[in-house]
């Protein structure tokens, strides 16, 4: 039997208390190939740098928005099919319409969301 490679992950998470939880349950459900960006300026240049298979993605970072990133890297030819997870706290219909618009896979709000739900459904789709 041939294992599957580890996916590789863009944690995009400017919260650091956040990317600490994100990183220990990634780590404790098999998930260790990941690469974290704490600024919207940097998502672009990090994407195209790492190549991933997926995206967690935060709306509001410094630099510029995760929604505004995402339209950057739907605009890339490696960048239109990406499965792409939006985990915020931002519940505004005017974001969910947009990131459906963008494509993203799921839009999840972290005050309502157990990172092992995250988990099960990225785990779905690889």
């Amino acid at each position: 039997m041939v294992k599957k490679p580890t996916p590789k992950i863009l944690i995009i998470e400017d919260d650091q208390f956040m990317v600490r939880i994100l990183t220990r349950e990634f780590n404790q459900a098999g998930l260790t190939n990941y690469q974290i960006v704490n600024d919207g300026s940097d998502i672009l240049k990090e994407f195209k740098k790492y190549k991933p298979d997926l995206i967690v993605l935060d709306i509001l970072l410094p630099g510029m928005t995760g929604l505004e990133a995402l339209k950057d890297i739907r605009e890339l030819k490696e960048g239109k099919k990406i499965p792409v997870f939006i985990l915020t706290n931002y519940s505004n219909p005017e974001y969910k319409k947009l990131a459906k618009r963008l494509g993203v896979r799921d839009y999840l709000i972290k005050s309502n969301t157990l990172v092992s739900e995250l988990i099960k459904k990225i785990k779905e789709i690889i």
